[in-house]
């Protein structure tokens, strides 16, 4: 079966990953899958082809401006860009994510009138793993009544010319039910573990090939958003003040606002601020910790979201410390006993919990051990994608050919 997946996101961030890892595993299935997503080098201006693992992947224009209106232009160049790698490919089924971006969402209303129209078939499914509109991410980023508008519009709307919709959590399930998208129509789809690459139990030998010293407490964050700074850096001041040779690892991009925070927090020797990293090397720094930390906050974002870097916890095998708020990642951790859940809002409960897990080598391994075996047996992006396959995919190609069948009598 052909494939396409259409991601909003450059290569390499946020959720090109749960696109690349779905599409890898449906192509260990048998499919030709297909993925375009943004060229991370911005201000590119011709489509580039690639393979990855199996994966046929796009390059589209990069991003050009710097404000959602300065970059209208260039989503409407990859607009037509998708549009006609889809009709190009003869898909049997044409898989859009994040349609509250105008890069990924017009391009299913226009296939939507050409399929109506008869030009193309194939089935289309939608995924929905943020919550783009009011209360969510461009309320968080502050951008604006009329991008909040639109996404809104967009990510309640679009996902009804779907034959099945693709979510990440409860909050998002019923947010889209109550648009008018009938329960029967959405699949929970988790984000999956990546269990390839070497693994062990032992830090050690991670932490010789990226020069960290072997005798040090290493904590590690991974993460994009800035919303959760400021309780973080909280519960790390605590941390430092009752055990002052602790290190933390810091991936993340920062803004100024942050590295004057970070100057003025006291720790700044103990942090190590890597940056954005690639997802390779990020999965060695897991491995090279001793704790890694998944800070939450009470926000509807949050609780609607599935955050990708749990299963890149679970698949390093290492303890977690994360923010009881009532989301899929509490009910992860709770359900497979992953590690320590915090009180909301209070970074003394998350520096209490982390201090625990410095102290208590046995419940630290105790908690990775669990943690790999969820990974490995529960969790797996091919596990996972088996279940979409059958229960989906496969599902809706029945129903279609009966139906078929039924009108041909």
């Amino acid at each position: 079966m052909k494939i396409l997946i259409l991601n909003h996101n450059d290569q390499g961030a946020g959720t090109y990953f749960r696109c690349l890892f779905l599409g890898k595993s449906l192509s260990k299935l048998g499919n030709e899958v297909s993925l375009s997503c943004l060229n991370p080098k911005h201000f590119s201006k011709k489509v580039k082809n690639e393979t990855i693992e199996g994966v046929n992947l796009f390059l589209l224009t990069g991003q050009h401006g710097n404000s959602s209106f300065s970059e209208f232009p260039f989503h409407i160049i990859r607009v037509f860009e998708n549009i006609k790698i889809a009709l190009a490919g003869r898909f049997d089924v044409i898989y859009f994510f994040n349609v509250a971006s105008l890069t990924t969402g017009l391009p299913l209303i226009f296939l939507y009138l050409l399929r109506t129209l008869g030009v193309i078939k194939g089935r289309f499914l939608v995924d929905c793993d943020d919550w783009w509109g009011k209360d969510g991410l461009t309320s968080l980023n502050r951008k604006g009544r009329l991008i909040v508008t639109t996404a809104t519009l967009l990510e309640t709307k679009l996902p009804k010319l779907a034959e099945k919709v693709t979510v990440v959590s409860g909050m998002i399930k019923n947010k889209l039910i109550s648009s008018g998208i009938p329960a029967e129509k959405i699949y929970y789809l988790p984000n999956g573990a990546e269990i390839n690459g070497s693994y062990s139990t032992s830090t050690i030998s991670y932490r010789l090939e990226l020069n960290l010293p072997t005798d040090k407490i290493f904590l590690c964050f991974v993460g994009r958003a800035l919303w959760t700074f400021d309780y973080l850096l909280e519960g790390l001041k605590l941390v430092v003040r009752e055990r002052p040779e602790t290190m933390i690892i810091y991936i993340s991009p920062l803004g100024k606002e942050q590295i004057e925070k970070l100057r003025r927090s006291g720790i700044l020797n103990n942090i190590i601020c890597l940056g954005t990293q690639s997802n390779a090397r990020m999965q060695k720094y897991l491995r090279a910790a001793d704790i890694l930390l998944l800070p939450r906050i009470e926000s509807i974002n949050e609780k609607a979201n599935y955050p990708g870097r749990l299963g890149d916890y679970l698949a390093a095998g290492r303890p977690i410390v994360s923010t009881a708020i009532g989301d899929e990642a509490e009910k992860v951790i709770r359900k497979f006993r992953c590690g320590l859940l915090s009180k909301s809002g209070e970074p003394a409960d998350f520096s209490k919990n982390i201090i625990k897990l410095i102290d208590d080598r046995k419940l630290r391994e105790k908690f990775g051990q669990n943690n790999r075996q969820v990974a490995e047996e529960k969790m797996s992006w091919d596990i996972i994608t088996r279940e979409f396959w059958k229960n989906v995919i496969l599902e809706d190609k029945k129903r279609e050919q009966h139906k078929k069948r039924l009108s041909n009598k």
